[in-house]
């Protein structure tokens, strides 16, 4: 695309149209990934220091939090619903 017969006014215009866009998609993916959770659920995520598994103690709005241990061990997480993953329970 090109840009250059555009007016500041106009550039403006169209960052907050994206930025909005960009809002809404993320919103609803936001809504998708909550719907697919409960609490008491166990998932898995990955913590700066690597995969975790937890279970879901809690849903937010925009966050979950995953009670999950870590070396020292019980610890809350507070994660982004997107990037849980549901883990099946074997029998």
């Amino acid at each position: 695309m090109n840009f250059e017969g555009f007016t500041l006014d106009q550039l403006l215009e169209l960052n907050h149209l994206i930025c909005r866009r960009i809002d809404e998609l993320r919103e609803k993916e936001t809504l998708q990934a909550l719907v697919r959770l409960h609490v008491g659920m166990k998932v898995t995520f990955e913590a700066r220091d690597g995969i975790k598994v937890g279970l879901v103690t809690k849903i937010n709005r925009k966050s979950v939090i995953v009670l999950g241990k870590d070396n020292d061990g019980r610890k809350q997480y507070k994660v982004s619903p997107e990037l849980l993953t549901p883990l099946k329970e074997v029998k």
